[in-house]
């Protein structure tokens, strides 16, 4: 299991790097709170499968037992569960992620993904069938640069909440680099093994928005 990841300062280049998991504030800056991530998610999805997400971001909402329940049906494993929670609050913003790369995986015929989101959707909405012919995901937001506009737009509004916003402005001019939970990088997250630290694009889109407010 990852370790939980500590706010680190890196002198004398004044850099924060976190991640959800991190021990400092600096953790909520993360898309998996404020709602960021159920919303980035959903906005890249197809209508049937915008409808199953909201109904999973109902029934789970501040409730451990149900979240537990919700990431096992859709992770199919209760490994790693347990560092899904913030002072015994699970943090949910996690299921919107793992729901979207189960469609992900539905989408490129993997037969057993496909099998669990009709399953889940059956399940939430008495017996109604996922109809084929509606696409899983959305034609919109397919490149890079679209993603993190829609990124930054949601982030936005985030920030404009004063308890975020003063996380965001407590970090002054210093850089911010958002770590990977599970070490790997990838668009969001830095990568620290590369001397041109690829990706970071949300530690460069907090510092975007935080010139803004």
């Amino acid at each position: 299991m990852p370790k939980k990841r500590p706010r680190t300062l890196c002198a004398p280049y004044r850099v924060i790097a976190f991640s959800a998991m991190s021990g400092g504030r600096e953790k909520y800056l993360s898309s998996y709170f404020g709602g960021v991530e159920w919303q980035y998610q959903f906005m890249q999805l197809g209508p049937q499968m915008q409808k199953l997400l909201h109904s999973i971001r109902k029934e789970t909402h501040h409730d451990a037992q149900t979240f537990k329940e919700v990431f096992c049906e859709i992770t199919g494993t209760e490994v790693g569960i347990t560092k899904w929670f913030d002072q015994h609050v699970p943090i949910t913003g996690v299921l919107a992620e793992k729901f979207s790369q189960l469609i992900d995986r539905a989408n490129r015929g993997n037969i057993r993904s496909a099998n669990k989101v009709r399953s889940m959707y059956s399940h939430r909405f008495g017996g109604e069938e996922v109809d084929s012919r509606i696409p899983l995901r959305n034609t919109v937001y397919q490149t890079k640069a679209e993603k993190i506009e829609l990124m930054k737009s949601i982030s936005r509004i985030k920030f404009t909440r004063d308890v975020y916003r003063r996380i965001l402005l407590e970090t002054k001019s210093m850089d911010i680099h958002e770590l990977d939970i599970d070490g790997r990088c990838g668009l969001w997250t830095w990568d620290t093994n590369e001397s041109s630290h690829l990706g970071n694009a949300m530690g460069k889109l907090l510092m975007e928005l935080r010139t803004e407010i």
